[in-house]
């Protein structure tokens, strides 16, 4: 793969998604609920995650307008995919997976929440490894 200003384009694109990821996963939010009551946290985390899910989104739309411009790797393209596909259906599960909570719908929000999670963390992987299977 040649190097140009794309692919390091591309390159950091994927490293912003990542920190953006681990920092609010990893750091962030088990900060919040160490320091505040789930009633303090709550609003605050409703807030940051759709600004991390739409800003992820957009990076994974430029990743992929990028790497069609470009005609960077199949594998690139796939990850600006991915990235963009599963931010949007993270954002369409917030106001579902809100309501589940705010219901005490306990075993709907677990499934929902489950699901964000698990898109989140695909999200990050793929965005971390790719380079390593280029």
């Amino acid at each position: 793969m040649e190097i140009n200003i794309l692919t390091n384009s591309f390159i950091l694109l994927s490293g912003i998604v990542s920190g953006f990821i681990i920092f609010q996963s990893f750091i962030n939010a088990p900060l919040l609920f160490k320091t505040l009551t789930i009633e303090q946290a709550r609003p605050l985390l409703r807030k940051i995650f759709p600004i991390l899910f739409i800003t992820n989104a957009v990076i994974g739309l430029i990743m992929t307008a990028v790497a069609l411009i470009a005609q960077l790797t199949l594998v690139m393209l796939i990850v600006g995919l991915v990235t963009f596909i599963f931010s949007a259906i993270c954002i369409l599960l917030v106001a579902t997976t809100n309501r589940a909570a705010d219901e005490n719908n306990n075993d709907r929000f677990r499934v929902l929440h489950t699901l964000s999670v698990v898109l989140t963390m695909i999200i990050m992987f793929i965005n971390l490894l790719w380079i390593a299977i280029s």
